[in-house]
C-alpha cells in the first residue's frame, strides 16, 4: 500500500508541515487510514486462531457437536489465520479486490455452524471470521454475511436435533443474534477512526474562538448600560453538508485521492481495489451528495474543507 501510494504520488508530505497543518495532501490521510484497516485485519486474524482453539475447548469439554468435526474446523481455521498472520498485507489486498473474496470467510464460517451439529462450538470460529470482513468490506456486506452465518447456526442446531429454546432458556438464539451485533458495533466503530483519521487536516484548520471582551467597571454616578453581547456566527447545516458529512471512509478514500489529482487506473492498486469498485465508489458519493460529476464533487468537498 505504501509503496502504491508513494509512487503515484510524487511528493508526499509529512505531519508537521511548515503550514501548520497536521496533513495536507489526502495520499497521506488515506495511508494512514489503510495501516489502521491493516492493523484491525492483523487484531480478527489473531482472534480467528484464538476461536479456533476456543472452539475444541468448548467441543470436547461440553460434549456439543461431533469432536472430530470441531477439531478439522479448527485446524482449518488456524491454517487460514496463520497463513494471513505471515504475510498479512498481501492477504490484506487479496480480499480487498473483489467482494466474492471478501465474504469467502464468512462462507467458511456458515459452512462451519452448519455442519458441526446442536449448538455448533464451531461459533466461535466463525464469530472473528465475520471481524476479518468487517475489516475488509462495507458496513451492509458485513451485516448481511453476518445473519446468513446466524441463520445457518439455527439451521445446524435444528437439523441437529437441539431445540432452539430449552426450557426457557435462549441462549442459542441470543448466541445467533450475537453474530450481526457484534459484526455491525465491530463494523462502526472501525467506520468512525477511519472517518477521524482521514479528516485530521480539520483539526488546524478551524477557526479559534473570539476571545470575550474585557468590560472594566468604572466608579460613576451615572449607570452605564451593559455592553450588547456578542451575537454568535450560526453555521446551518445544509442537506448537500449533511451528505458530505454522510460520505462513508471507503467513499472518502477514494475522494481525498482524486483530489490529489489521481486517476482511476492509478487509485485502484493503490487501494488495492479493482477499477469498479472505484467506479462504484465514485458513483455512490455523487449519489449522496447530488453531485452531477466527479469534479463538481470534488469541489463540494474542498469548499466545505472535507477534503485537503
Amino acid at each position: 500500500m505504501r509503496s502504491d501510494l508513494q509512487r503515484v504520488a510524487a511528493h508526499p508530505s509529512r505531519p508537521g508541515h511548515d503550514s501548520g497543518e497536521l496533513m495536507v495532501r489526502g495520499t497521506d490521510l488515506v495511508y494512514l487510514t489503510e495501516e489502521l484497516y491493516l492493523r484491525l485485519f492483523i487484531l480478527t486474524l489473531s482472534l480467528t486462531a484464538i476461536g479456533a482453539v476456543l472452539s475444541v475447548c468448548f467441543g470436547v469439554l461440553g460434549s456439543r457437536g461431533s469432536v472430530p468435526v470441531t477439531v478439522g474446523i479448527a485446524a482449518l481455521a488456524l491454517g487460514i489465520a496463520g497463513a494471513g498472520l505471515r504475510r498479512p498485507r498481501r492477504a490484506y489486498i487479496w480480499l480487498r479486490r473483489s467482494p466474492l473474496r471478501q465474504v469467502s470467510p464468512a462462507a467458511f464460517g456458515a459452512i462451519a455452524v452448519l455442519c458441526n451439529g446442536p449448538d455448533s462450538p464451531s461459533w466461535w470460529v466463525a464469530l472473528p471470521l465475520l471481524w476479518v470482513i468487517a475489516a475488509v468490506s462495507s458496513t451492509g456486506l458485513s451485516v448481511m454475511a453476518a445473519l446468513v452465518t446466524a441463520a445457518a447456526y439455527l439451521a445446524g442446531t435444528a437439523l441437529g436435533g437441539e431445540v432452539l429454546v430449552r426450557h426457557g432458556d435462549a441462549e442459542i438464539l441470543a448466541a445467533a443474534v450475537a453474530l450481526p451485533a457484534n459484526i455491525l458495533i465491530g463494523r462502526l466503530i472501525a467506520e468512525v477512526f477511519a472517518r477521524f483519521t482521514l479528516r485530521l487536516h480539520q483539526l488546524q484548520r478551524r477557526p479559534p474562538s473570539p476571545a470575550r471582551p474585557i468590560r472594566v467597571t468604572v466608579a460613576s454616578s451615572t449607570r452605564v448600560a451593559p455592553n450588547p453581547p456578542t451575537p454568535t456566527p450560526t453555521h446551518p447545516i445544509t442537506r448537500a453538508r449533511r451528505g458530505l458529512m454522510g460520505l462513508t471512509a471507503r467513499e472518502l478514500e477514494v475522494l481525498l485521492l482524486v483530489s490529489d489529482g489521481l486517476i482511476q487506473a492509478e487509485i485502484a492498486p493503490a487501494l488495492g481495489i479493482s477499477t469498479r469498485q472505484v467506479e462504484r465508489l465514485l458513483a455512490s458519493a455523487r449519489a449522496r451528495t447530488n453531485s452531477a460529476t466527479t469534479s463538481q464533487l470534488v469541489a463540494k468537498l474542498v469548499s466545505e474543507q472535507v477534503v485537503p
